[in-house]
């Protein structure tokens, strides 16, 4: 919980991602957009820039995230 990480670049620009929450509450600032999430919410986005991850809740953030190479 409080968690927060920043990446300042995708490692693959393009890089597609979906991920699932299992538990908690998280923030994600993803190219100029802000998707707020809770337990069992799903997201599908692609890395083009700046992202930033936060665990928002009181309750530790878990996901999965599952990661996709542009074609």
């Amino acid at each position: 919980a409080g968690a927060r990480i920043e990446y300042e670049a995708p490692p693959v620009r393009g890089l597609e991602q979906h991920l699932l929450l299992l538990a908690g509450e998280l923030k994600i600032d993803c190219a100029g957009k802000t998707y707020a999430l809770a337990g069992q919410d799903c997201l599908r986005f692609h890395l083009t820039g700046a992202t930033v991850f936060e665990s928002t809740g009181a309750q530790t953030a878990t996901y999965v995230l599952a990661i996709r190479r542009p074609a």
